[in-house]
């Protein structure tokens, strides 16, 4: 038990120390450490002549990843993000060409544009009774060509 510290997490750790050795290079050690208060996993190298420790750095699992990454819906996203955005979306008024929409059934209508739609629409007669609709709208009200509905 060791109490190096590895990314400010000061706690005891225990490790496994592990002499490396390559043909004629002495090569230092390697060491792995856990940490049953965080459960953190840690990695150490040392230096060749074994003196101190060069490098170390914390595993990511599932209970610390998110303090090294961004959680799926956002959090932890800060700053400035370097992306690109082809084309002019983000000062894009309308489409780069006519999009349309049409209505088909019992309602039909239809429009083409390039920033939006106002559709015109037709209920097709006969298609609508009073028994149809919430609350009560008089049935010669229903043989107009249209209805109005202040609201």
């Amino acid at each position: 038990m060791m109490n190096t510290t590895v990314n400010s997490n000061s706690q005891y750790k225990d490790w496994i120390i592990m002499d490396c050795y390559n043909n004629s290079d002495v090569g230092g050690a390697v060491a792995f450490g856990v940490n049953r208060q965080s459960l953190g996993a840690y990695i150490m190298r040392s230096a060749a002549e074994r003196t101190s420790w060069e490098q170390s750095a914390e595993l990511i699992g599932t209970h610390n990843y998110t303090t090294y990454t961004v959680k799926k819906d956002g959090t932890g996203a800060s700053g400035t993000w370097g992306i690109a955005i082809i084309g002019n979306a983000g000062t894009a008024t309308e489409f780069s060409s006519n999009a349309s929409v049409a209505l088909t059934g019992d309602v039909t209508g239809s429009a083409s544009s390039k920033k939006g739609w106002s559709i015109a629409t037709t209920i097709g007669a006969g298609k609508v009774t009073n028994a149809m609709l919430a609350g009560s709208i008089a049935n010669d009200k229903l043989a107009n060509s249209s209805i109005t509905i202040a609201g």
